[in-house]
């Protein structure tokens, strides 16, 4: 089982209804993340370091922030309506 096998038959439906639609068709995108903590912070799940300001001593504190990103398309017609 492959993410391309998994995911051929969605494609091909989709474009399907892209090719039934009368005029353009717009692609709205979005990145969503889904942040958790970990009692141990490693390569899995990791996704970003961020800068959370310094300790009362002025050392920085770097937070590694563990998670999933999650992306997002919607087809929809000029109108706004869901590509059928």
């Amino acid at each position: 089982m492959t993410e391309h096998s998994v995911l051929a038959g969605h494609f091909a439906a989709s474009a399907a209804r892209v090719a039934a639609s009368e005029g353009p068709i717009l692609i709205l995108q979005d990145t969503t993340e889904f942040i958790y903590g970990r009692s141990q912070q490693g390569k899995i799940g990791f996704t970003k370091t961020i800068n959370a300001g310094r300790y009362k001593a002025g050392q920085p504190n770097v937070l590694t922030l563990c998670g999933v990103l999650m992306h997002s398309s919607l087809a929809v017609t000029l109108t706004g309506t869901p590509s059928a």
